[in-house]
């Protein structure tokens, strides 16, 4: 099945400005969210106060996602430096 992958404005915001190295480096971790949003080695899901969310890492940076199996959508709710990606 695949997923359609929508970005929230913050995390468009990051993408939009990161350096081509690190765009194509998360268009290719969107590529396989489409495919296969659970079931990836750099995928894991989170647990706690990000319960029910999923971690995708893309070197030291950390896109944080949702799966809605209902729509068939995955939505990327942040993309951000691992530091700061889960304060």
């Amino acid at each position: 099945m695949i997923y359609k992958v929508c970005l929230t404005a913050k995390a468009n915001k990051v993408y939009s400005e990161a350096d081509s190295v690190l765009r194509k480096r998360i268009a290719k971790c969107l590529k396989i969210l489409q495919e296969t949003p659970k079931n990836h080695p750099q995928i894991k899901a989170l647990k706690g106060e990000f319960a029910g969310k999923y971690c995708f890492r893309v070197g030291d940076y950390r896109v944080i996602y949702i799966v809605d199996d209902s729509q068939s959508q995955v939505i990327a709710l942040l993309i951000e430096h691992r530091s700061q990606a889960y304060r």
